[in-house]
């Protein structure tokens, strides 16, 4: 099985689970999920989860950034994710004042 394949199985797995209203999570909370998952199966590789994940690498550290400020540190640590994002992998690049000339 290709990563890709994995990438949708896992994908599948997190809808099917909720078989109650009890069990359905915000879609936030199902991306966050998700993310930390990815991450572990690629044991930390940030570019990697972030090409899996079709994100920027700098939009997928300042999530996991606000992670680590919403107390999930713990988790990202046992997903294999330890360090702390860099400034300049933190800084976006959409606003064009803070985009390198």
């Amino acid at each position: 099985m290709t990563m890709h394949h994995h990438h949708h199985d896992l994908a599948d797995r997190f809808v099917a689970t909720a078989g109650q209203p009890e069990d359905i999570v915000s879609l936030a909370e199902l991306e966050r999920r998700y993310i930390l998952r990815v991450i572990g199966i690629v044991e930390g590789n940030k570019s990697r989860a972030a090409q899996l994940l079709g994100l920027d690498r700098r939009t997928l550290y300042r999530k996991l950034d606000r992670y680590r400020r919403d107390g999930n540190g713990p988790e990202l640590e046992a997903a294999g994710f330890n360090e702390e994002p860099s400034h300049e992998d933190l800084e976006s690049t959409a606003d064009p004042a803070k985009a390198p000339s």
